[in-house]
């Protein structure tokens, strides 16, 4: 609930015969003025994007994958990371907290 109405999405499970060792879902916001506001799209590390995702079963997930062009994410085998497209180049390791690495990368 927000002071400008109530946020009402959807979710639907991928089944995970189709991501085999992952969970995913899909999300869909019926009230997106409400959740995806300028004011709130800003973060304070200046990410604006993600850029790519590196998993151990990576694989599973070439379906979804695009091209890493400009529009595109890149899904690639590897360790838990994240990479994200922002203002600033920085590395934070959250493997303790949540097994994942995370980074941003300048454009």
């Amino acid at each position: 609930m927000t002071g400008d109405g109530e946020l009402r999405f959807s979710i639907t499970r991928i089944d995970p015969g189709a991501t085999r060792g992952l969970q995913g879902l899909v999300c869909q916001h019926h009230t997106s003025d409400l959740a995806w506001r300028p004011e709130t799209m800003v973060h304070t590390n200046r990410a604006a994007r993600l850029s790519g995702i590196f998993l151990p079963q990576a694989s599973v997930l070439s379906g979804l994958a695009q091209d890493a062009g400009e529009d595109g994410v890149l899904v690639e085998i590897g360790e838990g990371r994240l990479v994200l497209t922002g203002e600033y180049a920085q590395s934070h390791d959250l493997r303790q907290v949540c097994g994942i690495e995370l980074e941003i990368i300048t454009a």
